[in-house]
Order: C-alpha cells, then sequence, then structure tokens
C-alpha cells in the first residue's frame, strides 16, 4: 500500500502545550485531521498511532532537577521512543516518523568543533561523569 493511499493522517497531541492552537492552524498540518491524545503509557500509543500515516514525535520527559534521572528522565525517553517505533510498525500505514532532537544529541563534548553534522553524537560518557546542567536530557536524547 502506498502512503498516499493511507487513511487520513491525525494531528494528535497534549492540549497542555501552550502553542497548540498554533500547531493547530498552522499550514505545515494543513489539510490533516487533528484531535488531542495524551499519551500517558506505552499501551497507549498503539490506540494513538493507529490509522496515521505520519508522526511527529516532539516532546520528551525534562526534569534537571530529578532525584533519579536514569529512571525519570533516560529509560522513559528511550524506551517511549522504541515504544513510538514499535506502534508504528504495528499500525503498518505509518509512513514517516519525524523524531525531533535538540542540539543537545550532537554538540555535548569536551571540546566544541566548528561545525556538526549527522555524524555527529554528543559524548554520553563526559556527559554523565560531569554532569553539566540538563545532562540527563542530553543523554536520553543521544
Amino acid at each position: 500500500m502506498a502512503c498516499y493511499e493511507t487513511p487520513p493522517a491525525r494531528l494528535r497531541g497534549s492540549g497542555h502545550c501552550p502553542r497548540w492552537q498554533e500547531l493547530e492552524e498552522g499550514a505545515a498540518f494543513a489539510g490533516l485531521a487533528k484531535c488531542r491524545d495524551v499519551v500517558i503509557t506505552m499501551e497507549g500509543f498503539d490506540e494513538a498511532i493507529q490509522g496515521c500515516t505520519g508522526v511527529f514525535h516532539l516532546a520528551t520527559p525534562m526534569d534537571f532537577e530529578s532525584k533519579d534521572p536514569e529512571n525519570e528522565v533516560i529509560r522513559p525517553t528511550i524506551n517511549g521512543m522504541l515504544g513510538i517505533m514499535k506502534s508504528c510498525a504495528k499500525a503498518k500505514t505509518v509512513c514517516r516518523l519525524v523524531f525531533t532532537s535538540s542540539a543537545g544529541t550532537v554538540c555535548m563534548q569536551q571540546h566544541k568543533q566548528s561545525a556538526y553534522d549527522e555524524r555527529c553524537w554528543s559524548d554520553v560518557e563526559f556527559c554523565m561523569a560531569t554532569k553539566m546542567t540538563g545532562w540527563m536530557y542530553f543523554v536520553s536524547k543521544t
């Protein structure tokens, strides 16, 4: 089945996003059916993604003051992304998954570079050793 023959896509996301209305009204999402789903459990991904032709994953847990960053930020981010990818595959209608990331995915290194590209990744060991502000976010996104 070609991507263009699948059911119409839906814009789904959290109504808690302060800029949600801008997303709903934006030209980038013109022609998409729109609905709001807040997925809290891994099991919720299947239902939220079913019938979609494209998925935009725009959020990740962020808690820079976490007492347990491994279990409250890093693992939920990684497992959430894996769950979304599995649900996309299971749906059999998703042709494109867009996962937004951040500069923290590529530029957190002991020695900064003059330019970064798709071959560059943050140094996870460096982030974990130095524990700079937001280190758990950088690790989870890399």
